[in-house]
């Protein structure tokens, strides 16, 4: 019986695994991405869609005009789709994920590697994203679709990955490799480092923290470079707190170009060699892992400004990233 493949895209990992899983997926008539709003891929499948269920998961819908938007997009599906299908995801947590999986042609799902929380226990990434059952008006309100909200469900047909440490849980796990970068890496680069600045928080202690972090980093980073290149976090496009960190950027460290948001930083460290520095992103695990470039964290700098509530989770980073990636204030 024939099935149909639908994949989630998140980030750039999970799009490099997807394009390698595809590789044994014959018919790509079968196949349909699904794309986060805060990610934007350069794949050009025949079939796309940007958002499934168009809803505000904070506004006050009335129940019925939510349950609307779910049909909406359950059609949205069928009318992309032969038969049933298999999803390929990042994570179970999210709201319109789980509307996906309980969708009435979803056979099966399989999760595919997408960051750092990929390498911890099971435990902790479910404790992470707020473990819990439906409440009555969820139930209610998402027609009782939802199910448990966990970061990884059990059930999961197999796990695709790139790094053998990954997925501690997992039983049936599959060890891809995939490759960044196109093109051969040239003497004569321009780009020398990229600075990959990560999501500040929403709390005003976390984004005062991270900024002073940002402001001593790149202290050390006018120092050792002419120039720099830095790519902003999705979340942060077209608002205020993006517009915070370009000002930092532009005022305290080199000069400075900021490159596209369509750019993957791990392909570019790959064709030009550039130096990659962050503050925990798995980016920096990827760059370190996949290219010959040298990887460097500020992440003992904010670790000694930010309060030890606000490092709980952040703090927990599993050892194979530090195997990787050193200490900017060690240089």
């Amino acid at each position: 019986m024939s099935k149909s493949h639908v994949f989630f895209l998140s980030n750039n990992i999970v799009e490099k695994i997807s394009k390698s899983i595809l590789k044994n997926i014959k018919n790509d008539e079968d196949i349909l991405f699904l794309v986060t709003d805060r990610y934007r891929t350069n794949l050009k499948p025949k079939k796309n869609i940007k958002e499934v269920y168009e809803i505000n998961i904070k506004s006050r819908y009335l129940f019925p005009m939510r349950w609307l938007k779910i049909k909406e997009g359950d059609r949205k599906i069928k009318d992309n789709v032969k038969c049933d299908f298999h999803l390929y995801l990042p994570y179970t947590h999210h709201f319109e994920v789980r509307l996906l999986m309980s969708h009435n042609m979803c056979s099966g799902f399989s999760i595919i590697e997408e960051g750092m929380t990929s390498y911890c226990k099971l435990e902790y990434a479910n404790e992470k994203s707020g473990s819990k059952k439906e409440s009555i008006k969820e139930k209610v309100s998402y027609l009782g679709r939802l199910g448990e909200k966990k970061f990884y469900r059990r059930g999961a047909e197999r796990v695709f990955c790139v790094h053998r440490d990954a997925f501690p849980w997992a039983e049936n796990k599959n060890v891809l490799d995939i490759e960044f970068g196109k093109e051969k890496k040239t003497k004569n680069s321009t780009i020398e480092c990229v600075l990959v600045l990560d999501n500040p928080g929403y709390y005003e202690e976390r984004i005062m923290a991270y900024s002073s972090a940002l402001v001593e980093a790149l202290k050390l980073l006018d120092k050792k470079y002419s120039k720099i290149h830095y790519k902003l976090h999705p979340v942060t496009y077209g608002n205020w707190k993006g517009a915070v960190l370009r000002n930092l950027v532009d005022r305290f460290g080199p000069q400075a170009l900021e490159i596209d948001r369509l750019a993957s930083v791990e392909d570019l460290a790959a064709n030009t060699g550039a130096d990659v520095v962050v503050n925990r992103s798995s980016v920096g695990f990827y760059c370190a892992l996949f290219t010959e470039c040298d990887v460097y964290s500020f992440r003992d700098i904010y670790a000694s400004i930010v309060s030890t509530g606000e490092l709980k989770w952040s703090s927990c980073t599993p050892q194979v990233y530090w195997n990787h990636v050193q200490f900017l204030s060690d240089l």
